[in-house]
Protein backbone atom coordinates (compact mmCIF):
# COMPACT_ATOMS: atom_id res chain seq x y z
CA UNK A 1 0.00 0.00 0.00
CA UNK A 2 1.10 3.54 -0.73
CA UNK A 3 1.76 5.72 2.06
CA UNK A 4 -0.39 9.19 1.73
CA UNK A 5 -0.74 12.24 4.30
CA UNK A 6 -2.76 15.52 4.38
CA UNK A 7 -1.25 17.26 2.38
CA UNK A 8 -2.33 15.37 -0.32
CA UNK A 9 -5.03 16.94 -0.54
CA UNK A 10 -4.90 20.85 -0.32
CA UNK A 11 -7.65 23.51 -0.62
CA UNK A 12 -6.38 24.05 -3.55
CA UNK A 13 -5.72 20.51 -4.81
CA UNK A 14 -9.59 20.05 -3.96
CA UNK A 15 -10.91 23.80 -5.66
CA UNK A 16 -9.09 22.03 -8.88
CA UNK A 17 -10.79 18.93 -8.46
CA UNK A 18 -14.24 20.60 -7.92
CA UNK A 19 -13.29 22.53 -11.51
CA UNK A 20 -13.14 19.17 -13.08
CA UNK A 21 -16.07 17.86 -12.14
CA UNK A 22 -19.02 17.46 -14.67
CA UNK A 23 -21.81 19.74 -12.01
CA UNK A 24 -25.47 19.07 -12.48
CA UNK A 25 -27.09 21.87 -15.26
CA UNK A 26 -30.35 22.97 -12.98
CA UNK A 27 -33.14 23.78 -15.44
CA UNK A 28 -34.26 27.79 -13.35
CA UNK A 29 -30.83 28.32 -13.16
CA UNK A 30 -29.16 27.49 -16.62
CA UNK A 31 -32.57 29.38 -18.12
CA UNK A 32 -32.24 32.66 -15.76
CA UNK A 33 -28.46 32.47 -14.02
CA UNK A 34 -26.76 34.53 -16.97
CA UNK A 35 -23.73 36.21 -13.81
CA UNK A 36 -22.26 35.43 -10.61
CA UNK A 37 -20.38 37.35 -9.04
CA UNK A 38 -18.17 37.02 -6.00
CA UNK A 39 -17.08 39.53 -3.07
CA UNK A 40 -15.09 39.61 0.04
CA UNK A 41 -17.81 41.11 2.12
CA UNK A 42 -20.82 39.53 4.58
CA UNK A 43 -23.61 41.91 3.13
CA UNK A 44 -24.87 41.98 -0.79
CA UNK A 45 -26.20 45.10 -1.90
CA UNK A 46 -29.16 44.02 -4.41
CA UNK A 47 -30.29 46.69 -6.56
CA UNK A 48 -33.99 46.60 -7.56
CA UNK A 49 -34.53 47.90 -10.58
CA UNK A 50 -37.60 50.08 -11.40
CA UNK A 51 -38.86 53.38 -13.09
CA UNK A 52 -38.37 52.20 -15.78
CA UNK A 53 -42.00 53.80 -17.49
CA UNK A 54 -41.34 57.49 -16.35
CA UNK A 55 -41.09 60.41 -18.92
CA UNK A 56 -39.14 62.88 -18.74
CA UNK A 57 -40.41 66.89 -17.44
CA UNK A 58 -40.93 69.93 -18.87
CA UNK A 59 -38.92 72.81 -17.04
CA UNK A 60 -38.08 76.20 -18.33
CA UNK A 61 -35.64 77.51 -20.24
CA UNK A 62 -34.00 79.77 -17.30
CA UNK A 63 -35.13 77.69 -14.16
CA UNK A 64 -32.95 74.82 -13.01
CA UNK A 65 -32.64 71.37 -14.22
CA UNK A 66 -35.14 69.12 -12.65
CA UNK A 67 -33.50 66.53 -10.09
CA UNK A 68 -34.42 62.68 -11.15
CA UNK A 69 -32.93 61.02 -7.91
CA UNK A 70 -30.84 57.58 -8.61
CA UNK A 71 -32.86 57.05 -11.96
CA UNK A 72 -34.13 53.34 -11.73
CA UNK A 73 -33.10 51.19 -9.01
CA UNK A 74 -33.01 50.90 -5.49
CA UNK A 75 -30.68 49.50 -3.00
CA UNK A 76 -31.73 46.77 -0.06
CA UNK A 77 -28.71 45.29 2.09
CA UNK A 78 -28.79 41.14 3.10
CA UNK A 79 -27.16 39.54 5.17
CA UNK A 80 -25.62 36.58 3.12
CA UNK A 81 -27.37 33.19 3.80
CA UNK A 82 -23.94 30.74 5.15
CA UNK A 83 -23.78 26.86 4.26
CA UNK A 84 -21.09 24.84 5.60
CA UNK A 85 -21.55 20.80 5.25
CA UNK A 86 -18.44 18.43 6.04
CA UNK A 87 -18.67 14.59 5.63
CA UNK A 88 -16.16 12.49 7.86
CA UNK A 89 -15.08 9.63 7.38
CA UNK A 90 -12.03 7.22 9.15
CA UNK A 91 -9.12 5.42 8.02
CA UNK A 92 -11.68 1.73 7.84
CA UNK A 93 -13.54 3.45 5.55
CA UNK A 94 -10.90 3.69 2.77
CA UNK A 95 -9.26 0.36 3.05
CA UNK A 96 -12.04 -1.10 0.82
CA UNK A 97 -11.35 -1.21 -3.10
CA UNK A 98 -14.13 1.08 -4.58
CA UNK A 99 -16.31 0.68 -7.58
CA UNK A 100 -14.39 0.99 -10.77
CA UNK A 101 -10.73 0.04 -9.19
CA UNK A 102 -9.10 -2.73 -9.08
CA UNK A 103 -6.87 -4.71 -6.83
CA UNK A 104 -3.40 -3.40 -7.86
CA UNK A 105 -4.26 0.49 -7.35
CA UNK A 106 -2.68 1.26 -4.37
CA UNK A 107 -4.40 3.30 -0.84
CA UNK A 108 -3.72 6.12 -2.72
CA UNK A 109 -6.02 6.18 -5.45
CA UNK A 110 -8.77 4.40 -3.32
CA UNK A 111 -8.45 7.60 -1.17
CA UNK A 112 -8.38 9.95 -3.93
CA UNK A 113 -11.67 7.96 -5.38
CA UNK A 114 -13.49 8.33 -2.07
CA UNK A 115 -12.34 11.89 -1.78
CA UNK A 116 -13.55 12.71 -5.34
CA UNK A 117 -17.18 10.73 -4.40
CA UNK A 118 -17.67 12.86 -1.20
CA UNK A 119 -17.00 16.36 -3.15
CA UNK A 120 -18.87 15.34 -5.97
CA UNK A 121 -22.30 14.70 -3.48
CA UNK A 122 -21.47 18.16 -1.23
CA UNK A 123 -21.61 20.62 -4.13
CA UNK A 124 -24.43 18.21 -5.52
CA UNK A 125 -26.02 19.43 -2.46
CA UNK A 126 -24.49 22.99 -2.61
CA UNK A 127 -26.07 23.22 -6.56
CA UNK A 128 -29.60 22.16 -5.33
CA UNK A 129 -29.93 24.61 -2.70
CA UNK A 130 -28.86 27.38 -5.24
CA UNK A 131 -31.60 25.68 -7.45
CA UNK A 132 -34.16 26.10 -4.41
CA UNK A 133 -33.20 29.58 -3.65
CA UNK A 134 -34.17 30.55 -7.25
CA UNK A 135 -37.28 28.75 -7.18
CA UNK A 136 -38.54 30.29 -3.89
CA UNK A 137 -37.59 33.87 -5.56
CA UNK A 138 -39.60 33.25 -8.82
CA UNK A 139 -42.58 31.98 -6.96
CA UNK A 140 -42.80 34.02 -4.00
CA UNK A 141 -40.65 37.09 -3.96
CA UNK A 142 -38.82 36.48 -1.10
CA UNK A 143 -36.00 33.61 0.51
CA UNK A 144 -35.76 31.60 3.29
CA UNK A 145 -32.81 31.27 5.64
CA UNK A 146 -33.96 28.73 7.79
CA UNK A 147 -31.09 26.32 9.13
CA UNK A 148 -29.27 25.75 12.22
CA UNK A 149 -29.08 28.34 14.90
CA UNK A 150 -30.47 30.38 11.74
CA UNK A 151 -33.86 31.71 10.66
CA UNK A 152 -34.62 34.92 8.61
CA UNK A 153 -36.37 36.08 5.02
CA UNK A 154 -35.11 37.77 2.52
CA UNK A 155 -37.68 39.83 0.99
CA UNK A 156 -37.03 41.15 -2.65
CA UNK A 157 -40.23 43.13 -2.72
CA UNK A 158 -41.88 42.06 -5.31
CA UNK A 159 -45.11 43.16 -6.27
CA UNK A 160 -48.26 41.07 -4.68
CA UNK A 161 -50.21 41.73 -8.43
CA UNK A 162 -47.21 39.64 -10.07
CA UNK A 163 -47.46 36.74 -7.31
CA UNK A 164 -51.19 35.47 -8.49
CA UNK A 165 -52.79 33.34 -5.94
CA UNK A 166 -55.74 32.34 -8.81
CA UNK A 167 -56.13 32.91 -12.47
CA UNK A 168 -59.94 33.31 -13.76
CA UNK A 169 -60.39 29.70 -14.88
CA UNK A 170 -58.68 27.08 -12.98
CA UNK A 171 -56.48 24.93 -15.64
CA UNK A 172 -57.72 21.59 -14.98
CA UNK A 173 -60.70 22.27 -16.64
CA UNK A 174 -60.11 21.65 -20.58
CA UNK A 175 -61.89 25.24 -21.73
CA UNK A 176 -60.05 27.21 -19.51
CA UNK A 177 -58.24 30.23 -21.44
CA UNK A 178 -54.85 29.30 -20.81
CA UNK A 179 -53.61 31.39 -23.79
CA UNK A 180 -55.33 34.58 -22.24
CA UNK A 181 -54.16 34.31 -18.78
CA UNK A 182 -50.56 34.16 -20.78
CA UNK A 183 -52.11 37.54 -22.35
CA UNK A 184 -52.81 39.29 -19.62
CA UNK A 185 -50.30 38.86 -17.73
CA UNK A 186 -47.59 38.87 -20.23
CA UNK A 187 -49.02 42.30 -20.83
CA UNK A 188 -48.61 43.35 -16.87
CA UNK A 189 -45.00 42.74 -17.85
CA UNK A 190 -44.88 44.85 -20.18
CA UNK A 191 -46.60 47.66 -18.70
CA UNK A 192 -43.63 47.84 -16.17
CA UNK A 193 -41.07 48.19 -19.24
CA UNK A 194 -39.16 45.36 -17.92
CA UNK A 195 -38.06 42.73 -20.53
CA UNK A 196 -40.74 40.95 -22.39
CA UNK A 197 -41.63 37.38 -21.07
CA UNK A 198 -40.40 34.82 -23.40
CA UNK A 199 -40.45 31.58 -21.37
CA UNK A 200 -43.42 30.23 -19.26
CA UNK A 201 -42.04 26.92 -16.86
CA UNK A 202 -44.75 24.99 -15.57
CA UNK A 203 -45.23 22.92 -12.68
CA UNK A 204 -46.29 19.03 -13.41
CA UNK A 205 -50.00 19.69 -12.92
CA UNK A 206 -49.85 22.84 -14.98
CA UNK A 207 -48.22 21.06 -17.32
CA UNK A 208 -50.19 18.26 -17.48
CA UNK A 209 -53.40 20.09 -18.42
CA UNK A 210 -52.22 21.57 -21.74
CA UNK A 211 -52.32 18.47 -24.15
CA UNK A 212 -56.21 18.07 -22.31
CA UNK A 213 -56.60 21.94 -23.71
CA UNK A 214 -57.54 21.65 -26.95
CA UNK A 215 -57.22 25.71 -27.87
CA UNK A 216 -53.74 25.89 -26.42
CA UNK A 217 -52.69 22.66 -27.99
CA UNK A 218 -53.75 24.20 -31.65
CA UNK A 219 -51.95 27.39 -31.25
CA UNK A 220 -48.47 25.36 -30.06
CA UNK A 221 -45.91 25.92 -32.96
CA UNK A 222 -43.27 23.06 -32.39
CA UNK A 223 -40.67 23.72 -35.16
CA UNK A 224 -37.94 23.99 -32.45
CA UNK A 225 -38.52 20.47 -32.03
CA UNK A 226 -38.01 19.66 -35.66
CA UNK A 227 -34.96 21.64 -36.38
CA UNK A 228 -33.33 20.06 -33.86
CA UNK A 229 -32.92 23.59 -31.02
CA UNK A 230 -34.13 21.51 -28.42
CA UNK A 231 -31.66 19.10 -27.13
CA UNK A 232 -33.94 16.46 -25.28
CA UNK A 233 -31.04 14.31 -23.75
CA UNK A 234 -29.94 17.42 -21.94
CA UNK A 235 -33.60 18.64 -20.87
CA UNK A 236 -34.47 14.74 -19.63
CA UNK A 237 -31.72 14.84 -17.62
CA UNK A 238 -33.40 18.16 -16.05
CA UNK A 239 -36.19 16.66 -15.64
CA UNK A 240 -37.63 19.38 -18.16
CA UNK A 241 -39.70 19.02 -21.32
CA UNK A 242 -40.12 21.76 -23.70
CA UNK A 243 -44.14 21.80 -25.03
CA UNK A 244 -43.64 24.60 -27.39
CA UNK A 245 -43.79 27.86 -28.14
CA UNK A 246 -47.51 30.31 -28.22
CA UNK A 247 -47.68 33.28 -30.21
CA UNK A 248 -50.40 36.10 -29.36
CA UNK A 249 -50.91 39.91 -29.72
CA UNK A 250 -48.39 40.75 -27.12
CA UNK A 251 -46.47 37.44 -26.35
CA UNK A 252 -44.24 35.35 -27.29
CA UNK A 253 -43.59 32.50 -25.07
CA UNK A 254 -41.98 29.09 -25.35
CA UNK A 255 -43.50 26.83 -22.79
CA UNK A 256 -41.61 24.35 -20.88
CA UNK A 257 -43.11 21.85 -18.13
CA UNK A 258 -40.16 21.39 -14.95
CA UNK A 259 -40.69 18.58 -12.50
CA UNK A 260 -37.35 18.55 -11.30
CA UNK A 261 -37.21 17.93 -7.10
CA UNK A 262 -35.40 17.64 -4.17
CA UNK A 263 -35.21 16.12 -0.82
CA UNK A 264 -34.64 17.22 3.05
CA UNK A 265 -34.92 15.55 5.87
CA UNK A 266 -38.39 16.01 8.24
CA UNK A 267 -38.49 14.57 11.12
CA UNK A 268 -35.88 12.57 10.46
CA UNK A 269 -37.52 11.40 7.27
CA UNK A 270 -36.31 12.13 3.72
CA UNK A 271 -38.85 14.06 2.05
CA UNK A 272 -39.23 15.08 -2.05
CA UNK A 273 -40.53 18.37 -2.68
CA UNK A 274 -40.66 19.86 -6.21
CA UNK A 275 -38.96 23.06 -7.21
CA UNK A 276 -41.70 24.31 -8.94
CA UNK A 277 -45.35 23.46 -7.18
CA UNK A 278 -47.33 21.48 -9.41
CA UNK A 279 -49.96 23.82 -10.16
CA UNK A 280 -47.26 26.96 -10.63
CA UNK A 281 -46.61 28.60 -14.15
CA UNK A 282 -43.21 31.35 -14.01
CA UNK A 283 -44.33 33.49 -16.41
CA UNK A 284 -40.78 35.67 -17.45
CA UNK A 285 -37.92 36.52 -19.37
CA UNK A 286 -34.22 35.23 -19.58
CA UNK A 287 -33.39 38.58 -20.68
CA UNK A 288 -34.26 39.77 -16.80
CA UNK A 289 -31.04 40.36 -14.44
CA UNK A 290 -30.88 37.43 -12.27
CA UNK A 291 -27.73 36.49 -10.39
CA UNK A 292 -25.91 34.77 -7.99
CA UNK A 293 -23.98 36.56 -5.63
CA UNK A 294 -21.74 35.18 -3.56
CA UNK A 295 -20.10 36.74 0.14
CA UNK A 296 -17.46 36.38 1.89
CA UNK A 297 -15.95 32.45 3.17
CA UNK A 298 -15.56 32.47 7.39
CA UNK A 299 -12.50 30.63 7.33
CA UNK A 300 -9.09 31.42 8.34
CA UNK A 301 -7.36 29.03 5.97
CA UNK A 302 -9.15 30.84 3.09
CA UNK A 303 -6.65 33.69 3.40
CA UNK A 304 -7.24 36.83 0.34
CA UNK A 305 -9.26 34.06 -1.73
CA UNK A 306 -12.85 34.71 -2.97
CA UNK A 307 -14.85 32.73 -4.78
CA UNK A 308 -18.14 30.08 -4.76
CA UNK A 309 -16.96 27.31 -3.13
CA UNK A 310 -13.69 27.18 -0.24
CA UNK A 311 -13.39 23.14 -0.04
CA UNK A 312 -11.18 21.79 2.74
CA UNK A 313 -9.69 18.88 4.24
CA UNK A 314 -8.99 18.21 8.14
CA UNK A 315 -7.62 15.57 10.43
CA UNK A 316 -7.76 14.78 13.85
CA UNK A 317 -4.22 15.23 15.72
CA UNK A 318 -4.31 11.20 16.51
CA UNK A 319 -4.84 10.49 12.37
CA UNK A 320 -7.88 8.78 13.57
CA UNK A 321 -10.40 10.57 11.62
CA UNK A 322 -10.47 13.34 8.71
CA UNK A 323 -13.64 15.43 7.48
CA UNK A 324 -14.06 17.00 4.18
CA UNK A 325 -15.67 19.91 3.93
CA UNK A 326 -17.36 22.96 1.70
CA UNK A 327 -18.07 26.38 2.44
CA UNK A 328 -20.29 29.02 0.37
CA UNK A 329 -21.90 32.09 0.74
CA UNK A 330 -24.93 32.34 -1.65
CA UNK A 331 -27.37 34.50 -2.34
CA UNK A 332 -29.63 34.92 -5.56
CA UNK A 333 -30.05 38.40 -6.63
CA UNK A 334 -33.60 38.77 -7.97
CA UNK A 335 -32.87 42.11 -9.10
CA UNK A 336 -36.01 42.30 -11.90
CA UNK A 337 -38.71 41.49 -9.90
CA UNK A 338 -41.07 43.21 -12.36
CA UNK A 339 -39.95 40.83 -15.17
CA UNK A 340 -41.93 37.64 -13.54
CA UNK A 341 -45.10 36.46 -12.66
CA UNK A 342 -46.19 33.70 -10.47
CA UNK A 343 -49.53 32.17 -12.02
CA UNK A 344 -51.43 29.36 -9.57
CA UNK A 345 -53.66 27.95 -11.99
CA UNK A 346 -55.24 25.35 -9.94
CA UNK A 347 -55.26 23.08 -6.63
CA UNK A 348 -56.02 19.47 -5.20
CA UNK A 349 -58.91 20.57 -3.50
Amino acid sequence: MGHFTITDFTPRDMLRLLEQMPRPTNFLQSMFVKERNTTNKTVLDIDKIFGRQLVARYSSREGDMNVVGKGGFSTNHFVAPYVTEKFCYKPSDVDVRGAGLTVYDDQVAYLSRFVERAMNDLEDRFDRLEELQLAEALQEGTVTVDGKETNYTIDFEQKDTHLVDSVDTDWSDPTADMLGDIATYSQLIADTGASPPNIAVCGGKAGGCIPKNTAFVNSLDNRRILTGEINYQQLNRQRATYIGRVMGIGFDVAVYVYSGIYEKMVDGTRTAYNYIDPWNVILGSTNADVRFHYAKIENFKTGDFIGTRFPNQTEDDDGRQRAISLESSPLVGFHDTDAFVRLTVGSDD
